[in-house]
């Protein structure tokens, strides 16, 4: 459906936040299978590969966490982002059949003024203000809180600080 010029698809929406949060669910799910796995190879290395391996494995399962919660935090702004296109079609609604009303009000205040003269269409104008005030025209402002962060990872398997040249 389109929300003023912006085609939204509700359904494919929900859809996505959804599958956001089932591949969170799949990533936390891991977390005893990869401990253990880790704990099994930590047994069979020893030094310095033993060290980066246990390192490589603590940064994976912090990111995996991250990534779950990055993944939740992204379904919730999917379904902010639902809620505020339900009430903006519901905006734009308003406002069509206050415009439809609006209408049928001139026309009737026409019948008033040739009937009251001017006085009785101001009458009738002042009244169907009060009972009946235009809806906002106007769209709600976007609330997105976007963020982005990455972490620098070292892919060798030298420590930190030690150098090739000599």
């Amino acid at each position: 459906m389109i929300v003023g010029d912006i085609a939204f698809d509700v359904h494919e929406a929900r859809s996505a936040a959804r599958v956001a949060r089932r591949a969170a669910e799949t990533l936390r799910g891991q977390a005893g299978r990869r401990s253990g796995a880790v704990g099994g190879a930590l047994d069979d290395f020893e030094g310095a590969y033993a060290e980066r391996f246990g390192s490589a494995a603590a940064i994976e399962a912090e990111d995996r966490a991250r990534l779950a919660g990055v993944l939740v935090d992204l379904a919730d702004q999917i379904d902010a982002a639902v809620n505020a296109a339900e009430r903006e079609r519901q905006r734009l609604r308003d406002h069509a059949e206050w415009k439809a009303r609006d209408a049928d009000r001139k026309r009737a205040a026409s019948g008033a003024e040739a009937f009251a003269g001017a006085a009785g269409r101001s009458v009738v104008d002042a009244w169907e203000s009060f009972t009946d005030p235009e809806p906002s025209t106007e769209p709600e402002p976007a609330h997105g809180r976007w963020r982005r962060s990455s972490r620098r990872c070292t892919r060798t398997a030298r420590p930190c600080g030690t150098s090739t040249l000599r």
